[in-house]
């Protein structure tokens, strides 16, 4: 089995979308990607994380306006219309991730 993990870059990995057998979409909660999104924020301020950005609390705040859009509309618009439909593999907690690794390895 090989694995490929992407990011929110779907205009340059058309051809690797195309190639797989399967695409794993992680639809984590947003309340848990917003305290992550604060939670690095406070560790590369306080330098408990090395950032080559300069973040600000107006940055942060776009970056979770930006992503609450991406998981309430491009997202699920992607996965309505998504001509990789029969490849799509939705998962949405860490039970999912493992149910479907114990298939892969069956």
């Amino acid at each position: 089995m090989k694995l490929h993990i992407e990011g929110v870059y779907r205009a340059w990995v058309g051809p690797i979308l195309l190639a797989a057998d399967k695409v794993i979409v992680l639809m984590t909660p947003l309340s848990v990607q917003e305290e992550r999104i604060c939670k690095r924020h406070e560790e590369r301020v306080s330098g408990a994380a090395v950032s080559n950005k300069r973040e600000t609390i107006e940055s942060v705040r776009e970056l979770i306006e930006w992503n609450r859009d991406y998981n309430l509309v491009k997202l699920p618009r992607f996965i309505e219309s998504s001509e990789y439909k029969d490849k799509l593999i939705i998962v949405n907690n860490n039970l999912d991730i493992l149910e479907l690794l114990a298939v892969q390895t069956e």
